[in-house]
């Protein structure tokens, strides 16, 4: 509970939409003051718009700028092209500045009662115990109650715990993605993070990422789902099939000749229980642009709530910029969506396709080369996913005669190259049935098979 609490993209956005348009001014004065925002450049440029709307009726940047200069402040904000790089590399968007200006309100709220919590937790004795309730108490913004929402659950928890004389932690739940093995070990689903698949064509990313996806969204979580590949209706398909086991190319079909009663029976469960998520958003627009994603992230969040997001595959998706500068392009890409997933509370699950020189060398390396470090740096656990040759069906078969026909199950292994909170270097085993296109956890059985096989790699 000692990490700062603001939101600085938050911040910059409010400034922005005062620039851009100072029709939203005289609400966002009433809404927020100065000491809400916790950069000291922002308090000064704020204070600074405030002083110019009282005079001029305006948001004029030249008039700010010249009214910092009057406070000789402008060292204090480090220049005056600081306001320029405000409007010039923060896209905001003026008809959600409210949004903006809950956050800020919300991270303001969430700092001064923190104060109050962690006064009281340091004093609190059992003779002293009334007093740090009421000390708590007296936290709370008269207009605020413990049931508002700008009391986040976290705190709520921590109320209830000290009222009751517990200890206090943070309990703030890990979303997992259905596989054991992987989210024993790995921060899977921490929120505000991203986590990168990564792997050659056709090596199951797709599946992966549906597998989780779907997973989330029968445990109560709320996706959206970027797909550069799938339409709708293959999607759902391709859904059924991981939720019934019925072969995709079956559902592909589609007649009914080819399902039996008990399937067609699984079938209208799996499809009622589909049309039931309403949690759940796919969007099949061909190449996104980055502030295509923003827009619709942030609207989901504010209607919706949304929980996670998931992009199929990076390499696919609309970088601006020229072609031959598009590693930087990608490395800005991937930036801005970190950003974004801090600023909305979201996990960012992200599928990335391996370089061919990568796929030569058979090292888990990036598309784009020197891109790699872009993913290194804004992603959370960074895993690479590839088949084993080993089909957990053919346990105690020579291996020359192992029948490698699609049609049978492979065990596959997800190489986790970065994980900050978690172990590094290894290998998360797990059997992709190929007919269903999806993934489960390997059985005992299954686990002893692949140990022995693969040299002891992928142990815990």
């Amino acid at each position: 509970m000692n990490k700062p609490i603001f939101h600085a993209e938050a911040e910059k956005s409010i400034l922005a939409c005062c620039f851009e348009s100072s029709e939203c001014i005289p609400s966002v004065m009433k809404l927020i003051t100065t000491e809400d925002f916790y950069i000291k450049e922002h308090q000064i440029v704020y204070d600074a718009i405030r002083d110019v709307f009282e005079k001029t009726n305006t948001g004029d940047i030249m008039a700010v700028a010249a009214r910092i200069k009057e406070q000789d402040l402008v060292n204090r904000i480090g220049g005056l092209p600081f306001l320029y790089d405000i409007i010039k590399y923060h896209v905001a968007d003026v008809v959600n500045w409210k949004y903006y200006v809950e956050i800020v309100k919300e991270n303001s709220q969430m700092r001064h009662f923190r104060q109050a919590l962690n006064k009281a937790d340091s004093q609190i004795t059992p003779d002293t115990f009334q007093e740090a309730i009421e000390t708590v108490m007296r936290a709370i913004p008269k207009e605020v109650d413990m049931e508002s929402d700008l009391i986040p659950e976290i705190y709520k928890d921590w109320y209830e715990k000290f009222l009751r004389g517990e200890d206090i932690h943070d309990n703030e739940k890990d979303m997992d993605t259905g596989l054991h093995f992987f989210d024993k070990h790995h921060t899977t689903g921490r929120r505000g993070s991203m986590m990168v698949i990564q792997g050659h064509p056709g090596a199951g990313k797709t599946s992966l990422l549906w597998n989780i996806f779907y997973h989330r969204l029968i445990t109560g979580y709320k996706g959206l789902y970027f797909s550069t590949e799938f339409k709708r209706d293959m999607a759902v398909r391709w859904l059924a099939a991981q939720a019934t086991g019925i072969k995709l190319w079956r559902l592909i079909k589609g007649e009914r000749k080819y399902f039996d009663d008990d399937e067609m029976e699984r079938l209208q469960e799996v499809y009622h229980n589909i049309s039931r998520f309403g949690k759940g958003w796919l969007i099949d627009r061909g190449r996104p642009s980055l502030s295509f994603i923003k827009a619709t992230a942030r609207e989901k969040k504010i209607q919706d709530g949304l929980d996670f997001i998931v992009l199929d595959y990076l390499q696919h998706f609309s970088f601006p910029g020229k072609f031959d500068n598009r590693v930087q392009a990608m490395s800005d890409f991937l930036y801005e969506l970190d950003a974004l997933n801090k600023e909305l509370g979201v996990q960012v699950i992200l599928a990335s396709q391996l370089s061919r020189e990568a796929r030569k060398m058979g090292k888990p390396v990036s598309w784009g080369g020197k891109g790699t470090g872009a993913i290194e740096e804004a992603a959370w656990v960074v895993g690479t996913l590839s088949g084993t040759e080993l089909d957990p069906g053919n346990r105690g078969i020579p291996q020359e005669d192992w029948d490698l026909k699609a049609e049978h199950n492979e065990i596959y292994t997800l190489s986790i190259t970065k994980d900050r909170t978690g172990p590094q270097g290894t290998m998360v085993p797990m059997v992709f049935e190929k007919e269903c296109v999806r993934f489960r956890d390997l059985t005992i059985e299954e686990m002893d098979f692949y140990e022995q096989h693969s040299n002891g790699k992928g142990r815990y």
